[in-house]
């Protein structure tokens, strides 16, 4: 694409589209700085409401994994909602010989074998951020995690970005009950985000979908019984029979991680 300037930002390349809005990196003419620009066409109303929405719920946030937002201001083309540029790989389709190409710094933990080990680390540090969006009077539900949504940065650690289905429980259950249309992806969301099905988004739903994530990391490689467990009780139909919180999520898959690790040293050290 052409560069095209919305002062006071440069819009230099889309970094993803979907059905409303496309995402832009840009820098800031003033200082230099790179920010990312999310642009919703003006006839798109409904998706207009859902990018206030979303500036309103990152102006309640402060968390090192979830973009900052900085402006939310009109242009020609459509509203644009101007947050801090989460850099990194975004993990669609990934397997560990992409991984490997991708960032020699993890082909250590890679090539022995525990892309497991890997796996639980992502999913631990997903719990954390889940963590920190459900632990509050009215749980905050992401309502959309899948890779494109995700990205891994250099260090190996994750960041979540793009916050535009996201919503507070008490508004996920009116509006299930009002009949409103699903908001989710197919294939990541869990059944009571389905209008047929009963129930209404908690942060259960959340799980059901990383559990989803796991499973597609996992594909290439065989898994152990312990993960395929964990993974199992995140996806179960019932959001009651799924884990209890995130929080408790996390701690499986800690274990989980730094059993694997520590097979790794005992195999390079033996």
């Amino acid at each position: 694409m052409e560069p095209w300037i919305e002062y006071p930002y440069e819009l230099i390349s889309l970094l993803g589209e979907g059905n409303s809005a496309s995402v832009y990196l840009a820098q800031d003419m003033r200082d230099g700085s790179y920010a990312a620009c999310k642009i919703v066409p003006w006839k798109n109303v409904v998706g207009l409401a859902a990018l206030e929405r979303e500036w309103d719920i990152l102006s309640m946030l402060d968390h090192p994994a979830i973009p900052r937002p900085i402006d939310c201001m009109e242009t020609s083309a459509g509203k644009m909602l101007v947050m801090t540029h989460m850099p990194g790989i975004t993990p669609v389709n990934l397997c560990p010989p992409d991984f490997i190409d991708s960032w020699e710094e993890m082909s250590a933990i890679v090539q022995s074998r525990s892309w497991e080990a890997l796996a639980a680390y992502w999913g631990y540090r997903i719990c954390h951020i889940l963590s920190y969006l459900h632990n509050r009077e009215d749980p905050l539900i992401y309502g959309d995690l899948k890779p494109a949504n995700l990205k891994i940065t250099e260090d190996g650690s994750i960041t979540m970005v793009d916050l535009g289905t996201a919503c507070f429980q008490s508004l996920a259950r009116r509006g299930k009950a009002a009949g409103e249309a699903f908001s989710g992806t197919v294939g990541y969301a869990a059944p009571e985000q389905y209008p047929e099905e009963a129930g209404y988004p908690t942060p259960a739903t959340d799980i059901y979908a990383l559990g989803i994530l796991l499973r597609e990391w996992l594909q290439p490689v065989e898994m152990s019984e312990r993960m395929r467990s964990i993974i199992d009780k995140c996806t179960a139909y019932r959001a009651a029979d799924r884990w209890y919180s995130a929080d408790v999520l996390s701690l499986h898959l800690r274990g989980l991680y730094e059993v694997r690790r520590g097979e790794l040293f005992l195999r390079r050290n033996w």
